[in-house]
């Protein structure tokens, strides 16, 4: 879709946590097709600074 941006947040990457960030975005993006409101906070890709 070329309206969709997606983009994982990456603050704080640690080898523990990097083998969720796939499984975190995949459960938003489920969650937001069934209707559900997504776990994670979108933020609009006009306020994200270059």
């Amino acid at each position: 879709m070329p309206d969709v941006f997606l983009s994982s947040h990456i603050a704080g990457v640690t080898d523990a946590a990097e083998a969720r960030f796939f499984e975190y975005m995949v459960d938003d993006v489920q969650r937001v097709l069934t209707g559900v409101r997504p776990r994670f906070r979108l933020v609009p890709r006009e306020s994200i600074a270059p």
